[in-house]
């Protein structure tokens, strides 16, 4: 597969199919298994694509990474795998969007004080979230997804409370996970209408309402606390959705968003009592 002369013949020639069944033969055993990905990546394409379609691949690489969640490299490359396949195979997209969704809240409940394996699990949500064809938003939202992001915005919260400062190194990653989690939200409402709706019924606002309270209580010396990209996701979100919420809390969040740009807060540093507070109203408005 490495020489190029070679990887047409070798994928033409049945390889993709014996290493599809190989690694779900050996399943329980993640060496062999994990062997068997190492080569399967070399040669992603159409042949590698069919073969892992027909011997429902997919639902094997889900199964192995549950069974081996402890392991955060076995994760990351199973992740990484279907990740790539959800991008490049429609025929895949939708078994990764079922599945893999699925497997995301699991890891997530495993991994949840881990604020880089949730930046990890945040983007391939999202890159289920953009293969709206293959139902990839229906599958999150049914799927626990904004249960998630309301943890992951929690996190945020209840770290800065810890920290008591809100530019320090762990709150500032948080916020990154903040801001992935709204390009995930982002692609989800823009889908379709229907998208934006279940959005809206499934206690979206509430989630929109969380990150305008961090927005309002911990800002930095007068500066916004979060940046022009996350602001502008977030209010965008929030106008799209509520569109199909128009007295709900979507709307209310929206109406609060939208006086963010002439309505700053005050320049006092974030405390970790404001924190606190929000991480508690936070915890009392959960799922």
């Amino acid at each position: 597969l490495e020489v190029p002369s070679m990887r047409a013949l070798v994928l033409s020639s049945g390889a993709p199919q014996v290493l599809m069944g190989a690694a779900d033969t050996h399943a329980a055993d993640a060496r062999v298994f994990f062997t068997c990905l190492s080569v399967v990546m070399l040669g992603e394409g159409p042949e590698m694509f069919r073969a892992a379609a027909e011997l429902n691949s997919v639902q094997t690489m889900v199964r192995v990474a549950s069974a081996t969640a402890e392991s955060r490299d076995d994760v990351i490359i199973v992740l990484s795998l279907l990740n790539s396949w959800a991008k490049a195979s429609s025929r895949l997209a939708g078994q990764i969007a079922t599945h893999g969704t699925a497997l995301c809240i699991t890891l997530a409940r495993h991994y949840e004080d881990d604020v880089s394996m949730t930046m990890a699990l945040l983007q391939f949500l999202t890159t289920i979230a953009e293969q709206s064809e293959a139902g990839g938003p229906v599958a999150l939202l049914s799927g626990g997804a904004l249960s998630f992001c309301q943890r992951v915005v929690e996190q945020h919260v209840h770290c800065v409370a810890r920290e008591g400062k809100a530019d320090d190194g762990a709150p500032a990653t948080w916020r990154g996970a903040v801001l992935q989690m709204l390009q995930m939200l982002r692609s989800i409402v823009f889908s379709d209408a229907s998208a934006a709706e279940t959005f809206a019924e499934e206690d979206g606002g509430s989630i929109l309402a969380m990150i305008d309270a961090v927005y309002r209580e911990l800002n930095v010396q007068g500066k916004q606390y979060f940046d022009r990209e996350t602001v502008e996701l977030a209010g965008s979100i929030a106008e799209k959705a509520a569109e199909s919420d128009p007295d709900g809390s979507v709307r209310q969040a929206y109406e609060a968003m939208a006086k963010w740009g002439t309505a700053m807060p005050g320049e006092e540093a974030p405390d970790a009592g404001a924190a606190a507070a929000l991480a508690g109203a936070g915890a009392e408005g959960g799922p």
